[in-house]
């Protein structure tokens, strides 16, 4: 969280999904996976490591009931963002990264395979999945959709 400039501690979010859900309020989540930052001119990111043991506290949460709605995403950069000038001076971005479709790797980290990418977004993709029908805030009307993106998920 400190790489990325987040001034939170872990502590810090579990007492405020607590406090939040004590107050009756229901609680989502963003969490973005493998981020990148710069420590002394050195282009730093979340190793797969890292990144399972996110999915962990977020599962810990979900089991505590402490989370109701979860989003995730890989780590983008946009044009004009911080990321973006990183992209710039450490050039990490794809070259094939419009590729059609949402769910496509847009990073190229060293020592970081497509494959791991892949499965740690199948395991938040399935969590995820999991609060939407445990919370019944499903647009069935999007059910076709729902079943193309996990059979992509499982197929790549």
């Amino acid at each position: 969280l400190r790489g990325v400039g987040k001034m939170i501690t872990v502590d810090n979010a579990i007492n405020a999904f607590r406090t939040l859900k004590k107050a009756g309020i229901m609680v989502s989540t963003n969490v973005m996976l493998y981020n990148l930052w710069e420590e002394n001119e050195t282009l730093c990111y979340e190793t797969p490591e890292e990144v399972e043991n996110t999915f962990k506290f977020i599962k810990g949460c979900v089991n505590a009931n402490l989370i109701d709605y979860l989003a995730w995403g890989i780590t983008t950069p946009y044009p004009g963002s911080q990321l973006w000038g990183l992209n710039k001076k450490y050039n990490f971005m794809r070259k094939d990264r419009f590729k059609k479709g949402t769910l496509q790797i847009t990073t190229s980290l060293p020592g970081l395979s497509d494959k791991e990418i892949r499965r740690s977004r199948r395991k938040f993709q399935l969590l995820q999945a999991y609060l939407a029908f445990k919370s019944g805030n499903i647009e069935w009307r999007l059910l076709g959709r729902m079943i193309d993106r996990v059979k992509y998920l499982f197929s790549t």
